[in-house]
């Protein structure tokens, strides 16, 4: 069975992670968490 994501999707996705725990506002995480992990649903279905 293949992998879902890929060594490099994963890789990009957790650098969005990373910047986004970066980031100041929790508010401002929470919403960018949602879109990140929506992004990869979608790419995923």
């Amino acid at each position: 069975m293949m992998p879902l994501l890929n060594e490099r999707q994963l890789l990009l996705l957790r650098d969005e992670l990373e910047r986004v725990a970066n980031s100041p506002s929790r508010f401002e995480k929470e919403e960018e968490y949602d879109e990140i992990a929506l992004q990869y649903l979608q790419k995923l279905l």
